[in-house]
């Protein structure tokens, strides 16, 4: 069996390793990614006209890889993983300087990237991973979700996400969250947005 590194170098962790490989399968083929506690409200058709779109995460200065749409050969894709090579090197003292090694490679590289060329990707900042899990209570917040959002981001190491259809209920009833699985379980949307 193949030992999977990172430019050589054996992941420090299979997070790492996961991220790296979502974005070179994604350069190589092209496609669709999306984390497993993300939700699908509707299509996301109007967006894979775009060569890449990405969404920008729970900590608003880093794009989110938590859902990716993308074109092969994607040129923002070229230099992420360029910066990768670096991956070795990253050590205490950078830690030390209040840089995490996941959240630099996986979304404030691409984030930096993305501020020497705009261009390159089309942000979708609120309708794709967003709203926050401290919303998730806020009537104004989930009505702009019902109109507005592609998916949310469930944040399932943040909330307490039911394993089964028969725990839905135990979710407080104006909670985005029981709102959206019971869409997704039962297709039923909210009163209000019926």
């Amino acid at each position: 069996m193949t030992e999977l590194t990172i430019f050589g170098f054996v992941p420090r962790r299979v997070e790492h390793m996961s991220d790296f490989l979502r974005i070179h399968v994604l350069q190589e083929h092209g496609g669709i990614y999306i984390d497993n506690d993300i939700l699908a409200l509707k299509s996301i058709e109007p967006l894979r006209h775009y060569d890449h779109t990405q969404g920008i995460g729970l900590h608003g200065d880093g794009l989110s890889n938590g859902a990716i749409i993308a074109k092969k050969e994607s040129i923002l894709f070229n230099l992420w993983i360029e910066a990768y090579r670096t991956y070795k090197t990253f050590g205490k003292s950078d830690i030390r300087n209040n840089i995490r090694l996941w959240g630099y490679y996986s979304i404030h590289i691409p984030r930096m990237l993305l501020t020497i060329y705009p261009h390159l990707v089309h942000i979708e900042s609120q309708t794709l991973i967003k709203p926050k899990p401290s919303v998730y209570m806020d009537k104004r917040r989930i009505k702009y979700v019902w109109e507005n959002n592609y998916s949310i981001h469930v944040w399932q190491r943040l909330l307490t996400v039911p394993d089964s259809p028969e725990k839905i209920p135990d979710l407080p009833s104006e909670s985005l969250l029981r709102q959206a699985m019971e869409y997704i379980w039962f297709d039923r949307k909210p009163l209000d947005m019926a």
